[in-house]
This record gives C-alpha cells, structure tokens and sequence, in this order.
C-alpha cells in the first residue's frame, strides 16, 4: 500500500511497507435432488427395494427459485408440494430439478515484512476468513421422509481470523 512510503526512521518501519491481498468466491447453489428415504408404500414408490426415488413435480404454483435466507431457514419447501406417484411407478421430478442457497467468500490479508538483521527477516501476517461474516447456509435437507424437508439446519464457515509470524534466515 503506498501510504507512509515516503517517510523515514520509526515511522516508516512501523507504518509503511503493508501489503493487503483478498480473493472471493462467488458461486451459485449446488444443484439439489428430492428424494425420499423412506420404504414402500410411502417411499420407494418404484418398489424395487432401493431408496432414493424421487416424486412427482411440484405444480406450478410452488415456487421454486429464488429464495431468501429466512425461508430457507423455515422451509422452501413443505412435503405435500411433491405429489406421490402410482405404486410401482418412477416419479415425474427431474434430476437437480432445484438448486440450494449461494456461497460468498470473501477473504483479505494484511501482511508486512521486516528485516530483522541483515541475513534474517520477519513477515507478520494476518488473514480474515469471510471476513464480511456473511451467512452462507447449508443445502437445505432434501429427504421427503425427514422431518426437516425443505429447511436449512445449519451454515458453513462462519468468519475466522487467523495470524501468523514468518522467519526466513
């Protein structure tokens, strides 16, 4: 950073010299598939013994992008939306028919080097780990048979901060 790089003595040694550096990660939801878990006749609507199957389409006036944290929070979805198939039958629901909630990771670091002696240096360091502290949910669980269909129960790495002192001689 080019603040105080024109001072000298103690005051450059303390102030000047700093470099900051950040990355973000932007991504969208991941895609999410509803399925049930449950045994036939209430899940596992093919009837071929293994779990996993998914329903028919919610009808359209479910929604279905687009939602915001707090109804993430409640439920996007309830497991009435789905309709059954017919015993025996697959469902009408596409693969990764949905997608979950967006991540944003913005992260920063702030660092100086010192020379300690002439062979030996010092680097202090410090690094912020979404360092916005914004709330990236969980994929809500998807499961049909849960009692928690629909909700987000938890969230992903909150912000963290870590500090570091490098030597090199």
């Amino acid at each position: 950073m080019p603040f105080f790089k024109s001072t000298t003595g103690l005051g450059h040694q303390i102030l000047g010299g700093w470099q900051l550096a950040g990355s973000a990660i932007l991504q969208t939801g991941t895609p999410l598939n509803v399925t049930t878990g449950a045994s036939f006749p209430s899940g596992d609507y093919n009837a071929d013994g293994s779990g996993g199957d998914r329903p028919n389409a919610p009808s359209a006036s479910v929604k279905q992008s687009g939602w915001s944290n707090a109804e993430y929070l409640a439920g996007i979805f309830q497991a009435t939306d789905f309709p059954k198939p017919a015993p025996g039958q697959n469902g009408t629901l596409v693969r990764n028919a949905f997608r979950g909630p967006g991540y944003i990771d913005i992260s920063l670091s702030l660092s100086k080097k010192f020379a300690v002696t002439p062979k030996v240096s010092a680097e202090v360091r410090l690094d912020a780990f979404n360092a916005v502290n914004r709330v990236n949910l969980a994929d809500p669980n998807m499961d049909l048979s849960s009692s928690n269909f629909g909700r987000s129960t938890s969230q992903l790495n909150p912000r963290a901060f870590q500090t570091g002192l490098r030597l090199r001689f």
